[in-house]
């Protein structure tokens, strides 16, 4: 004899799904906070010398730079939002999407597949537009 099956009520099914969804959310929170670290970290190793370590364009180097770095801090206030692509592009540098007043920045792209410590290109440019991103007035 066959046994019919048990229908669970939606309370099993959906409790387990929204404790799932609850934990994927804070670990997606604690990576974000995780890419802002480090992209803070990549940018004050790499790009603080010239652009400051507040991105206001006024690093040590600003006296020796013609034209002088850009203040990374209005990029939304100048263009009324933030192009995320465009800062992608720009840090990686290996597009031809740059101003001709950051002619002088690294190709970022280049040096960091030469560098490979175990992350890519890609993850260290994300992450350093991610933290460029947050410093917007």
């Amino acid at each position: 004899m066959l046994k019919s099956p048990k229908i669970l009520p939606l309370s099993f099914v959906l409790l387990p799904l929204f404790a799932i969804t609850l934990a994927l959310g804070v670990m997606m929170q604690a990576a974000t906070g995780a890419e802002a670290v480090t992209g803070k970290a990549e940018f004050d190793r790499l790009c603080a010398a010239c652009h400051g370590e507040s991105g206001k364009g006024d690093g040590f180097l600003v006296d020796v730079l013609s034209p002088p770095p850009s203040d990374l801090t209005l990029m939304r206030k100048k263009m009324g939002y933030f192009l995320f692509n465009h800062v992608y592009e720009t840090v990686d540098g290996r597009a031809n999407v740059r101003a001709q007043d950051s002619a002088q920045m690294p190709v970022w792209g280049t040096a960091f597949d030469l560098e490979s410590e175990g992350s890519t290109a890609h993850d260290r440019i994300l992450e350093i537009t991610l933290y460029l991103e947050r410093l917007q007035a």
